[in-house]
């Protein structure tokens, strides 16, 4: 297994722990109106997927 730098590490934390913290924010904080629960989890999944595509901590090849 190859090993990972420190820069690929952070990026890999930051894209797994913001949207893991949205996830633990309570539905009323996020400033949506109407928001359900499965919209919740919806944001969070985009957002992982948003941070994983713009900080490229997996290569694509």
């Amino acid at each position: 297994m190859p090993k990972m730098s420190v820069n690929t590490l952070a990026k890999l934390l930051v894209c797994f722990l913001i949207p893991l913290g949205v996830l633990m924010m309570p539905i009323d904080a996020i400033p949506i109106d109407d928001l359900t629960l499965i919209q919740h989890r919806l944001l969070a999944i985009f957002l992982l997927a948003a941070l994983l595509w713009v900080l490229e901590p997996v290569p694509v090849f």
